[in-house]
């Protein structure tokens, strides 16, 4: 891939459309969709499914090309990362680099690349999520998750709570948690 390939987007801020270097622009979401925290790795495999998907929709390949960001420039997390700012950046450029063009292609064409933090131990067929069967999202057991710090996380809310963050009222009933 060219180095100066450009990606166009719709600058929500500014309602205008914009063009940014395809690599410029991995490095840009890369903190906004994974936890800077996460193993060098994990960093890698994500901006190379950042990179896929800004691919995938991009118009030049055929995509519908409606890319809608509000990007900051990675300067804006110097009051996030504070102390972490050079090291975060320099974690950012590594795995931006040391993967610059790779991409994931099914039958020649870049996939429509799903991620998630944690599975709970299987992945899913596409088509029992997004009502679309894809032949390369099937269901994968998996045992990795198991040491995530997510695999047994756990969150109590009374009917009330509940009915408040999901912004609705339960009718009154007399739920008894023994039964």
């Amino acid at each position: 891939m060219a180095d100066n390939f450009n990606i166009k987007y719709l600058d929500i801020k500014y309602n205008r459309e914009m063009e940014m270097p395809l690599e410029k622009m991995v490095k840009i979401l890369l903190p906004l969709e994974i936890d800077i925290n996460f193993h060098i790795e994990t960093l890698k495999a994500q901006g190379i499914i950042i990179r896929t998907n800004l691919l995938r929709r991009s118009k030049f390949l055929g995509g519908e090309g409606s890319i809608k960001l509000n990007l900051q420039p990675l300067e804006s997390y110097k009051n996030i990362w504070k102390e972490d700012y050079n090291k975060n950046i320099n974690k950012i450029n590594k795995a931006v680099d040391e993967t610059k063009g790779v991409v994931i292609l099914f039958e020649d064409k870049p996939i429509d690349a799903k991620y998630h933090i944690w599975c709970g131990g299987s992945t899913e067929n596409a088509e029992n999520v997004v009502d679309n069967p894809i032949r390369y999202l099937r269901r994968v057991l998996c045992d990795y998750c198991k040491d995530s710090p997510y695999w047994q996380k756990e969150k109590t809310f009374t009917v009330k709570e509940l009915g408040e963050k999901l912004e609705t009222k339960f009718p009154d009933t007399n739920i008894n948690s023994d039964t």
